[in-house]
């Protein structure tokens, strides 16, 4: 689907249905110099972070760690690891704003990617938090079940060993999943299973993966259509590409 068409549908339903259902919204990665954006549009000014962050208060909503309650809440997390998060965390530390990166070990040192020093420091701040996005990065659907458990256990142990913390957090790469990788990813003991699949916090798919909407670097006000929960009408496209049967 044209991107042009799926903002004129997100946009029309936003005229025709507004929801205060809570939601989880994510994105890539922020920056803060012209000559720092090397993600194209999956980069976000920081300034223009901001701006998002004005809108989700000046709505009523509130940013949370997680999703505790059924209305008002959103959750923010950021997918891969690039560095300009870390670049830029005095503004998410300044206005304590919680977020949580799901990161893959496989991309530490890469360029534009964190190192695990920089993992590291960020885990110092109670406000962030790290999930698992597998250990190498791809499509988990290539692998079979024994090459599944090593990319859900191997990432989750080098992230644990790194923060201190438990890991049970995990975000499929590339947005791809079926029934195999959830039941596997339950069994090497991950809680929160998350898509790229817009829709309610508390609507699970499957009983076990949150819906989350992409928000990278998108206009402020197709920013306020997905606070309000507009962008759903695009779940049966995202479910059909991602969620493989």
């Amino acid at each position: 689907m044209k991107d042009i068409i799926k903002k004129s549908l997100v946009s029309i339903n936003y005229s025709l249905f507004k929801s205060r259902k809570s939601k989880s919204i994510f994105f890539h990665d922020v920056h803060s110099k012209k000559e720092y954006v090397k993600n194209g549009d999956v980069s976000t000014p920081i300034e223009k972070f901001a701006n998002y962050v004005s809108i989700i208060k000046e709505n009523g909503f509130s940013i949370v760690d997680k999703v505790r309650n059924l209305d008002n809440e959103i959750e923010i997390s950021f997918d891969d690891g690039y560095f300009g998060i870390f670049e830029n965390i005095d503004f998410f530390i300044t206005q304590n704003i919680s977020v949580k990166i799901f990161i893959s070990p496989s991309l530490f040192n890469e360029k534009n990617y964190m190192n695990s020093n920089n993992i590291k420091e960020l885990s110092k701040y109670k406000n962030i938090s790290f999930g698992s996005h597998s250990y190498s990065h791809k499509r988990l659907d290539i692998f079979n079940e024994k090459e599944l458990e090593h990319e859900f256990i191997k990432s989750k142990h080098i992230i644990q060993s790194l923060i201190n913390q438990e890991v049970n957090s995990f975000c499929f790469p590339l947005g791809i999943f079926n029934d195999k990788i959830i039941n596997i990813a339950l069994k090497t003991g991950y809680k929160n299973l998350y898509s790229c699949i817009p829709g309610p916090y508390f609507k699970l798919i499957n009983g076990s993966v949150i819906r989350r909407s992409i928000a990278d670097n998108v206009s402020e006000n197709y920013f306020k259509n997905i606070v309000y929960g507009a962008d759903y009408i695009l779940s049966k496209w995202y479910q059909k590409k991602h969620y493989l049967k």
